[in-house]
Order: structure tokens, then C-alpha cells, then sequence
């Protein structure tokens, strides 16, 4: 293709033609294609995928290891049921799940150790790697410490039970500081991306606003404004996915309800925008077309406003963390 001097916002349409050794042509469909400006840097994409990615992983590994201390608290209570000459429920069945559930917790924590390296790694300024040192640090300490002394106590016969719970009960409450401290991470990463996301459409949706009237009463202008609509509805299309992200990542769940609203309503009036521009059989007022899209542009501020607010929120608990 020769060069093409193009704009977000800018529509292309483009039609490929074949040509056989006989001179015989086929015609592709039209293909449409918008031109659209990227409203967040792809590494803080990266980042967030991977912080959620390693959230999933801590949340994983919490789990793991409740279910690592409830087997030690049934292989101390049959212990202290011989112990007093009663028949033990299942001693074998009880240490053979403790086992299990520990080979489990180390294998998740040796994936996890190996996700927040690369992390560290990947990092996109210095806050977010102070943060993956944070989680390195409270890896490193399961790690170190309960997890190795729970396989070494599990591979002679128990006398003591006592020692296996505490240290299980230590590995517990390890992993749940660090599964929390993960899910607060994620949930910065992915509201910092929610934020910039929506205060940037919010302001291509008040250009749009703002010029609806002239461009769609002059006939010539008309056609350009409803291609730049449809184009910046395509990145609408991106605040929505962000925001289903965001509300997925929040622990706490009345900030999650209200990015699920805060979605829910950009697509309804995303749809009333959408359903109001021009067709073959159709030619909204200047008016309407301003009532619609100034209706998106409210929303998608509101949205801006609120994830701004959310994303503080999630730095400062991060904070807190350090």
C-alpha cells in the first residue's frame, strides 16, 4: 500500500484484487478498517496480565495450604485419640492427605517463586518492582521455612504431632498475608489501566460531543463525524473489557459492584449511540445524534472519575503493604 497520511478516528476501506496467470480476477469483500489510538501503554497491559496471573497462582497456593492445615489438625487428633487408648478415626487416610496437600503447596509455591522473578523482571518502573521484591520476599519465607520442615517431620513416623500443626498453621497464615498482598497488586495494576483507559475515551467522546451539531448539519461533514463515532465506539468497546477486568480483580466487593454499573452503563448508551447513527433507512436529527453521544460521554466520564478514585484507593492498601 502507498503511504497513507491517517488519524485516530480515521476510517479505510479496503478491496483486494486477484489476478490468475489467464488474466482472470476475483474480488475480496470490503474490508473496514478503523483507525484507532492506543490509550495505554501495552507494557502496563503486560504488567496487569501478570500480576493477575500471579494473584491467581497466590490464591491457589492459599488454598493448598488451609486445606494443608486442616489435614495436620486431623492427624494431631487421631494422634491424641491413641494417645488415649481410643480407636484413631484414620490415622494412615489423615497423614496420607497432609502429605498430599503439602506436595501440592510446594509444587504451587515453586510456580509461584518462578512468576514473581519474572515479574521482577518485567517490572515497568521502579514501584512495581519494589512491589514483586514484596511478594519475592514473602514467597521466599514459606519457602524457607514450613514448607521444608513439614516435608522433612512427614517422612518419619509422627510421634508428635503437636510440630506438624504449628508449622502447617505457620504455612497458612504465610500464604494468606501473601495472597492478599498479591490480589491487592493486581487489583492496582488493573484499575490503573481502567482509569487511563476510560479518561481517554471520556475525552475523544467530548470532541465528539462537542462538534455533533456542526458536523451533522453540514452534509459534507456528516458522513466523517459518524466514522469517527464508530471508530471511538470500537475503544468503547476496550473501556468495557478493562472494566469487567477491574471488577473481576477487586477483593472488596462493593467496589466490584459498582464497576459492573459503571459497565453496564457505557454499554446501554454505547448501544443507544450505536442504534442512532445513520443507515439506509434511517437519518437521526443533528439533536438526537448530540443527546446520544453527550449521554456516552457522561458515562464514560463518570467512569474516569471512579476508577481514578478506585486506583488511589488500591495504591494506598498497596502502600500499606510495604
Amino acid at each position: 500500500l502507498p503511504p497513507m497520511h491517517l488519524e485516530a478516528g480515521d476510517s479505510l476501506q479496503i478491496k483486494f484484487v486477484a489476478t490468475d496467470l489467464k488474466g482472470q480476477t476475483a474480488d475480496s469483500n470490503i474490508l473496514q478498517v478503523a483507525i484507532l489510538q492506543q490509550t495505554v501503554d501495552p507494557r502496563l497491559r503486560a504488567w496487569s496480565e501478570a500480576q493477575t496471573k500471579l494473584a491467581d497462582t497466590a490464591a491457589k497456593l492459599e488454598q493448598q495450604t488451609r486445606e494443608l492445615r486442616e489435614a495436620s489438625a486431623k492427624v494431631q487428633k487421631d494422634a491424641q485419640l491413641q494417645q488415649r487408648g481410643k480407636p484413631a478415626i484414620d490415622p494412615q487416610g489423615q497423614l496420607a492427605r497432609m502429605k498430599s496437600a503439602l506436595d501440592q503447596a510446594k509444587a504451587t509455591a515453586d510456580d509461584l517463586w518462578s512468576q514473581v522473578k519474572e515479574a521482577a523482571r518485567t517490572a515497568p518502573d521502579a514501584l512495581t518492582q519494589q512491589e514483586a521484591q514484596l511478594l519475592g520476599q514473602r514467597v521466599s519465607k514459606l519457602r524457607a521455612a514450613p514448607l521444608p520442615l513439614l516435608e522433612e517431620a512427614t517422612h518419619a513416623a509422627v510421634q508428635d504431632p503437636e510440630p506438624l500443626r504449628k508449622q502447617a498453621a505457620e504455612a497458612a497464615a504465610l500464604a494468606d498475608s501473601l495472597n492478599k498482598a498479591a490480589q491487592t497488586f493486581a487489583a492496582e495494576a488493573t484499575a490503573k489501566i481502567a482509569q487511563q483507559s476510560a479518561a481517554h475515551q471520556a475525552r475523544q467522546a467530548a470532541l465528539l460531543t462537542e462538534s455533533a451539531l456542526p458536523s451533522n448539519r453540514d452534509a459534507s461533514q456528516r458522513p466523517k463525524w459518524q466514522q469517527q463515532q464508530r471508530a471511538a465506539m470500537a475503544t468503547t468497546s476496550t473501556v468495557q473489557k478493562d472494566l469487567a477486568a477491574l471488577e473481576a480483580s477487586l477483593p472488596d466487593r462493593g467496589m466490584a459492584r459498582q464497576t459492573e454499573q459503571l459497565g453496564d452503563q457505557i454499554a446501554e448508551a454505547s448501544r443507544d449511540l450505536a442504534e442512532s447513527l445513520d443507515r439506509k433507512d434511517q437519518t437521526k436529527s443533528p439533536e438526537h445524534l448530540y443527546g446520544a453521544a453527550d449521554n456516552l460521554r457522561q458515562r464514560l466520564s463518570r467512569a474516569a472519575d471512579a476508577t481514578k478514585g478506585i486506583a488511589e484507593t488500591m495504591a494506598q492498601r498497596a502502600a500499606q503493604l510495604s
